[in-house]
């Protein structure tokens, strides 16, 4: 019984686990300034990039951002800063996993 149990409870959680972005609808139009409440991509022009939830036209909710630099971060953003839990990988390989406060 503890098998079976296990056995149904595996895809359960790989199907939880891959709902990243799933909940908000995909952006529309190319216009960026009126996305709000969606799932989409940011470039900007220094070649970075913001991929995740957007909230008024900010990053707000999951997303992941990398930089021109190469440096990474995934994680939670509020009001388009880096808040709550998230892992920031620099170029070099070093990273910062934990708290991030705007």
């Amino acid at each position: 019984m503890k098998r079976l149990l296990t056995i149904l409870c595996i895809p359960a959680l790989l199907l939880l686990g891959s709902t990243e972005g799933w909940s908000l609808p995909p952006c529309s139009g190319n216009d960026s300034s009126t996305w709000t409440n969606c799932f989409g991509t940011l470039t900007y022009p220094d070649g970075s990039k913001y991929v995740g939830e957007l909230k008024d036209h900010k990053a707000h909710g999951r997303g992941t951002a990398t930089f021109a630099n190469g440096d990474k971060y995934v994680g939670e953003y509020k009001d388009d800063k880096r808040n709550g839990q998230g892992t920031y990988t620099f170029a070099d390989g070093e990273k910062y996993v934990g708290e991030f406060k705007d």
